[in-house]
């Protein structure tokens, strides 16, 4: 109806300035289900990053019973996705309702993006030094519960960081960071930091 009725009217002047067209009954549920779902196919990508993460997982050596370090850092990854996806979350809020508000000007977006950046950063450091005592006491080794630490730290920070990018990058392209940055931002964050922390947990252990 738009495309081969509507838009040629449009086109050739028939309609339009006082004249407006909307659609009702089934047209209506059709449009708004076409674009309920045209968002929803988003959700797609965090199934698609577990898939990824999945083999990842698999690529670091996870799932060898023999290997006592790769047990440790396997066991903890939960709370990496845990911490990661609530500090992406709380970061992907703030922008977005600045967005809304008006609070996150143009001239604003540098310094809001590195203050988010900040505060994830400082976020990792408290999540670091609640975390060392606390799997050096649980693993037997306090260095070891150092190192993880550490990786820990370095996967929430970044977590931040791509939420902050992700929101802001959708912004600015026009589009909707409520609904585009929800499962980017999941999919990113969570696979990215699980991709570090692997990988800084694994190096730092392996040199313990």
């Amino acid at each position: 109806i738009d495309g081969e009725i509507l838009q040629p009217m449009r086109s050739a002047g028939t309609i339009g300035g006082l004249y407006r067209v909307t659609y009702s009954g089934s047209a209506d549920k059709l449009t708004k289900t076409r674009r309920a779902l045209q968002w929803n196919l988003l959700l797609a990508i965090p199934v698609l990053a577990g898939l990824v993460m999945a083999k990842v997982m698999e690529g670091f050596g996870i799932g060898d019973a023999d290997d006592s370090v790769f047990q440790i850092i396997v066991s903890y990854v939960p709370m990496v996705l845990a911490l990661s996806g609530t500090v992406g979350m709380q970061t992907s809020a703030v922008l977005v309702r600045g967005f809304a508000t008006g609070q996150i000007m143009h001239g604003r977006r540098t310094s809001v993006f590195f203050s988010e950046v900040k505060v994830g950063f400082a976020l990792g450091v408290l999540c670091a030094l609640v975390a060392t005592p606390a799997i050096g006491f649980l693993i037997g080794d306090f260095a070891q519960g150092l190192s993880m630490s550490f990786a820990l730290m370095v996967a929430v920070t970044w977590s931040a960081t791509a939420s902050s990018s992700i929101a802001m990058g959708s912004e600015a392209a026009g589009l909707d960071p409520a609904l585009v940055s929800g499962p980017i931002m999941i999919a990113v964050s969570d696979l990215s930091s699980v991709v570090l922390f692997l990988g800084m947990a694994s190096w730092m252990l392996s040199t313990t």
